[in-house]
């Protein structure tokens, strides 16, 4: 998967999860999931830009996490974050060095 179609799932996902029904918002969380379980962050260049990680990070805590109604919702939520940030925090750290994500300067 090149790094244009990861921002483009990416980008569909996370509008999906704020405007769906919660069953609908459950199958979107295990799709992110198996997408984020396939991605290798430490080949270069990356194949997901910082700029769709934090739309996705948004979309995990709007769309799961601030979910007072179903409890399934915010625990998927809260496992692929913890999956997200354990793999970014995996990183040899030089994966995003050449970024240009001006919301981290």
């Amino acid at each position: 998967m090149s790094g244009q179609d990861s921002a483009e799932f990416v980008s569909h996902v996370s509008k999906a999860l704020a405007r769906n029904v919660w069953n609908v918002r459950g199958a979107l969380l295990e799709a992110l999931e198996k997408f984020w379980d396939k991605l290798d962050l430490s080949s270069p260049p990356p194949v997901i830009s910082e700029e769709s990680i934090l739309l996705l990070l948004d979309s995990l805590l709007e769309g799961s996490l601030r979910d007072f109604k179903y409890i399934s919702l915010r625990n998927q939520g809260l496992q692929l974050l913890k999956k997200l940030i354990g793999k970014i925090k995996g990183m040899d750290g030089n994966a995003f060095e050449h970024h240009t994500c001006h919301a981290c300067n």
